[in-house]
């Protein structure tokens, strides 16, 4: 398993039910196939070119806004979640357990952005190989862009020293960005409610 280096985007994923008709959304928008998580009842991969990208299910809150939810990479998810909340965070979730794909817990950072924290064991998380229907880049939302960007730069410094983030009202949290073909790229609303960010792929 290739890790990622602690504090990057490693998991985007809507939660509550994955629904047949949120799923043939993203299948015509993204040409995503689906593939059901074994260890999680009811959660759902979405899979762009056989590559792993994002996941279906889970509790539908916290969630925020804009609907999905980013989870970051870290060796060491207990020191992680004490440094975090020395620096201000709010642990929103108890630590749960994946089967053999790892750990995560959920924190509200001191700007209002809602991260996951993903120690990964056996699944590093979504494929880091380019191409149509993939994730390209991520932005950090936040309604106090300040405080989440001192937060961030300060608990993972060697990936977030030049962080930037758009301050935007709500719950905020890391936001995919999926790579789509330039006649669809923009912004979509899904059949939940959810906000997809498509961004022109050549």
């Amino acid at each position: 398993m290739s890790r990622r280096a602690p504090g990057t985007p490693c998991w985007a994923e809507l939660g509550g039910p994955a629904e047949p008709q949120l799923l043939d959304h993203y299948a015509r928008l993204l040409g995503w196939e689906f593939g059901e998580n074994r260890t999680v009842s009811g959660y759902q991969r979405g899979f762009a070119g056989g590559e792993k990208v994002a996941g279906f299910g889970g509790p539908r809150s916290p969630q925020p806004a804009g609907g999905w939810r980013g989870y970051l990479s870290v060796d060491d998810l207990d020191s992680v979640l004490s440094d975090a909340r020395l620096l201000g965070a709010d642990i929103v979730s108890d630590t749960v357990l994946v089967g053999a794909d790892g750990r995560f817990s959920w924190i509200l950072d001191p700007g209002g952005a809602f991260v996951g924290l993903f120690e990964p064991n056996d699944d590093p998380g979504t494929s880091r190989v380019p191409g149509p229907g993939r994730i390209v880049d991520w932005v950090l939302v936040s309604p106090r862009a300040d405080s989440s960007i001192e937060f961030h730069a300060t608990l993972f410094p060697a990936v977030h020293q030049h962080l930037r983030a758009t301050e935007r009202d709500g719950i905020g949290g890391w936001r995919p960005m999926f790579a789509a073909d330039p006649s669809t790229a923009g912004v979509h609303i899904d059949p939940a409610g959810n906000v997809v960010h498509l961004v022109p792929w050549e």
